[in-house]
């Protein structure tokens, strides 16, 4: 299958074959899954992508579709997605194979059902400025090319004769991108290793043909298209998408959608290029950065007055200087970026309003509905505390949020948290501020899920009825919806009498905080919308604020790309709205093999640390907050076995090096190695760590005690109990040495 669409097989309607696949879902899963079955309302199967002994891990569910592996933190949004990540194939071929399945007819796109009818009313059509060839004509095969231009002393421009493959391809070159007029290039742009680019223009030297590297006198610019041809008049209706580059184009239309360029921020714009988007829906995808956005305005200004509508997308989740290819590496699907412009509100221009005098400044104030409110100034002592309802994370009238890869523990956290709050202990020892009436809201587990989970930990706690009862609500998705929105093709809008009636029985209850895990399932707009996110969590900020409580969401962070190790505030799963909207923002890291090695854990996935998120900067290890999961039995196997084993966490200290290193012992340290000459290099025969471990009885030749060992002799060194010192060695080398430094003392 191929992914570029053409008039004979039809183009693929995203939306239709998502609306039928929500209907078919367990069809589907038995069908690709059939190794499964039915439990509740999930498909449990086992992962046929790897070894897999037994259904249990891999879920499917069956009226969301949205899908995950338990095991290994795999997860997606619909059956499409599931296709993709089962057979391989990319999103086109993916709604392909679905729609297909399920006799959704190839019709237009996404945008031909969204946006309505095309303007009926154009602007006339002008001759465009000079410098860009009409759009009309460069359809058309071209009968000459412009005479090359004369070289100079030095024989520059530089010229080869070649035909329409254009000049051979060198060793630094990374891609080309031809325009053409017409099916005849005329321009190659030249992408080298280096990341500078070549400028190729097709020019007659007399009889022959060749290309020069300098825009010669008479070339007229074309439009950059790809592998799809923007002009397709069966798909005038269709978003036209007009990204920064070369690149960004052929990653577009490799999905099967339009896309146009006149180059990068670097090429700017030619005067006439806004008569290649007249009467098209545009949809102007942005750099993630200044100059990207600053571009993306100006194209929206050029393409406004002409184009039936103008959308402009901004990838905030995309890293800066990243770009609309950076988000479909990302995993990113173009049924996404189609549904993220569908929502997008049109563009219009800031036209100022008139104050050109008082008397219209003042009718203006009198006619608005906004009003500036004087601030009144007050004694600062008088001033409420913020009303933190636990550590330094939950505040009562505010939005936090938990963020963290799936598995790592962040559900029993927050379960271990919740059953602090309500018995008023400090089990994870953060004190809650009182006894805590707390509603635990869990939109994805079933309740006797949630149950295990809560009576597991009581369990290990040595908590009873009493310190539950009148205190804990729990509600699970598959028994109560929480959804707070609704998106249709007008956008995503808040369901106000969902929050008023959520916001009575906060009040009614006197929940002083609740939980919503997972926040993706308490909405249903698309994750990368910025302006829904916002406006979602900006709607949990007033629940809070009205039922005056705190609010915990908590979500999943995106995949790692190439290179990251930690995850942060930034690693949160969709846009950045969301975290930007929450007073406290919190992350989970699961510890890693090189801090197991340092703490000599020998398990290290079922530990894991928690920091609030400040500027992104993680504390070292051992000054974090680290937790425990640990796996009790609940017991509940009559037939007097093993029963359900449930992770509970526990809090967990970072090991301290000197907690059983005496001053004797730093004592008898020093008395050896004032003995000898000691090196500080541990490779060495005569290293200094030998003296620590006879002295500390300790088996050098295990590796913890070794990395104990050179941890002491750093600490020690800083001190001043040791000094390093440059002397001669038996060979009248130069080393470095450590000889007693201050000696110890209580």
């Amino acid at each position: 299958m191929g992914a570029v669409l053409n008039s004979f097989d039809g183009h693929v309607d995203f939306a239709a074959v998502k609306a039928a696949s929500l209907g078919s879902i367990e069809k589907l899963a038995s069908r690709w899954l059939p190794h499964g079955k039915r439990l509740g309302n999930e498909w449990v199967a086992t992962n046929p992508t790897r070894s897999d002994g037994r259904p249990g891990s891999f879920k499917v569910n069956v009226v969301s579709g949205v899908w995950s592996d338990f095991a290994t933190g795999e997860s997606g949004g619909d059956m499409m997605d599931l296709w993709s990540y089962l057979f391989g194939g990319d999103p086109l071929d993916a709604a392909r194979e679905v729609g297909d399945l399920l006799g959704v007819p190839r019709t237009s796109n996404i945008a031909r059902l969204h946006l309505g009818p095309r303007a009926s009313v154009v602007p006339a059509v002008t001759a465009p400025a000079a410098g860009v060839l009409a759009p009309g004509q460069s359809l058309r095969d071209p009968s000459n090319f412009p005479p090359r231009t004369p070289p100079n002393a030095e024989g520059k421009p530089r010229f080869v004769a070649a035909g329409a493959e254009g000049p051979r391809v060198y060793g630094d070159e990374k891609r080309r991108h031809v325009y053409k007029c017409g099916t005849v290039p005329i321009k190659i742009k030249v992408m080298r290793k280096e990341g500078d680019a070549l400028i190729w223009y097709r020019v007659s030297d007399g009889a022959v043909s060749g290309w020069q590297l300098q825009k010669p006198k008479g070339f007229n610019e074309v439009v950059y298209f790809g592998s799809l041809d923007w002009s397709n008049p069966e798909r005038q209706d269709d978003f036209l998408f007009w990204p920064e580059g070369e690149k960004d184009v052929e990653s577009v239309t490799a999905r099967g959608e339009l896309a146009v360029t006149f180059g990068g921020v670097g090429d700017g714009l030619p005067a006439g290029c806004e008569q290649y988007v007249r009467g098209r829906h545009i949809v102007i995808l942005a750099d993630n950065d200044a100059p990207g956005r600053d571009h993306a305005a100006k194209k929206a200004a050029l393409a406004y007055p002409v184009a039936a509508s103008v959308r402009v997308v901004h990838f905030s989740e995309v890293p800066h200087k990243g770009d609309v290819s950076d988000y479909f590496q990302m995993g990113n699907t173009i049924g996404a970026l189609l549904q993220i412009s569908k929502m997008e509100e049109t563009y219009k221009p800031r036209v100022a309003p008139d104050v050109s005098s008082p008397a219209s400044a003042e009718a203006l104030t009198k006619a608005s509905v906004l009003k500036a409110t004087p601030y009144t100034w007050m004694d600062p002592t008088t001033i409420p505390r913020r009303d933190f309802v636990y550590g330094r994370h939950l505040i009562r009238k505010f939005v936090s949020a938990t963020i963290a890869p799936g598995g790592v523990g962040k559900s029993s956290l927050i379960v271990s948290e919740t059953l602090s709050m309500v018995s008023g202990k400090a089990l994870l020892g953060v004190q809650p501020t009182s006894r805590l009436r707390v509603w635990l809201w869990n939109l994805e587990d079933p309740q006797e899920e949630i149950a295990r989970h809560v009576q597991a930990t009581a369990q290990h706690f040595e908590l009873s009825a009493s310190d539950i009862e009148g205190h804990l609500f729990v509600d699970s998705g598959r028994d109560q919806r929480l959804v707070i929105t609704i998106t249709d093709r007008a956008g995503t809008t808040i369901l106000e009498p969902v929050v008023d009636a959520l916001v009575a029985e906060l009040l009614v209850r006197q929940i002083d905080h609740l939980v919503v895990d997972p926040f993706v399932s308490s909405h249903d707009a698309s994750e990368n919308d910025n302006s829904a996110m916002d406006r979602i969590v900006k709607a949990w900020g007033r629940v809070a604020q009205r039922a005056n409580c705190s609010i915990e969401l908590v979500h999943h962070s995106r995949k790692s790309a190439a290179g990251e190790t930690e995850t942060t505030a930034e690693s949160a799963r969709g846009g950045k709205a969301l975290t930007d909207g929450c007073r406290s923002v919190r992350v989970l890291n699961r510890m890693t093999a090189d801090e197991a090695e340092k703490a000599g854990v020998d398990n290290p996935r079922s530990y894991f640390r928690v920091y609030v998120d400040k500027a992104n900067l993680a504390p070292p290890a051992e000054n974090s907050d680290w937790f425990h999961l640990k796996s009790i039995d609940l017991g509940n196997n009559p037939s007097g076995g093993y029963g359900d084993s449930v992770g509970v966490v526990v809090p967990w200290v970072w090991p301290d090096l000197m907690s059983d290193v005496t001053v004797s012992d730093l004592r008898q340290v020093q008395a050896l190695v004032s003995k000898r000459p000691y090196r500080e290099n541990h490779q060495a025969q005569d290293w200094v760590g030998k003296a620590v471990a006879e002295a500390l009885g300790i088996d050098l030749d295990q590796p913890k005690n070794k990395r104990k060992i050179m941890a002491l002799l750093k600490v020690w060194l800083k001190s001043g109990a040791l000094k390093k010192v440059e002397d001669n060695d038996a060979k009248g080398n130069p080393r470095y040495f450590v000889q007693v430094g201050v000696l110890a003392n209580d």
